[in-house]
């Protein structure tokens, strides 16, 4: 019990199953004794924020933010924010981590779902073509994709195309 390591990788374990709240008091405890480290802080502020615990999530990770360029720091915080619903931080967070990385498809698609939500279907349109540049079979593409189709060109058909497409490629997701 008093030993880090394995309480991490029991957290990790727990984490991959989907039991947030049991990968929290393993992470609790070590990170109450440990909070300088930053890959314990990362996982316990990812499963604070799957538990809905942003505040605290929040909190761990300005403790470990020291020059505010370390890009899994800015990850977790733009996701932080998109989930508190500060569409403006999480933007400015995701635009860091695309300077640092250009090529992070999964942020590009996180910057189109914000501009989404923004209702600045314009931009989200431009960025889901350069996404589809790289990569056209993905879920969360694809699902963007329909949502767009649909709520801003209002083209029926290529948004029932688009989920015919996502229900062939992925017949077991129900999203």
């Amino acid at each position: 019990p008093d030993s880090v390591l394995a309480n991490y990788l029991m957290a990790v374990l727990l984490e991959k199953e989907s039991d947030y709240k049991g990968a929290e008091k393993y992470l609790k405890d070590i990170y109450g004794k440990n909070p300088q480290l930053e890959e314990i802080a990362l996982i316990y502020a990812s499963v604070l924020r799957k538990n809905n615990n942003l505040s605290l999530a929040k909190i761990v990770l300005d403790g470990i933010s020291k020059t505010g360029n370390n890009l899994n720091v800015l990850k977790q915080n733009a996701y932080i924010s998109f989930d508190t619903g500060d569409l403006a931080s999480a933007e400015l967070y995701v635009a860091k981590v695309l300077q640092q990385n250009p090529n992070d498809l999964e942020f590009l698609l996180f910057r189109v779902k914000i501009l989404i939500e923004k209702n600045d279907f314009i931009h989200a349109v431009s960025l889901l073509d350069m996404y589809a540049r790289q990569e056209s079979n993905s879920i969360d593409y694809l699902i963007l994709r329909a949502k767009v189709q649909l709520d801003w060109s209002k083209n029926t058909n290529a948004a029932t195309e688009t989920v015919e497409k996502a229900l062939n490629l992925y017949p077991d997701n129900t999203e």
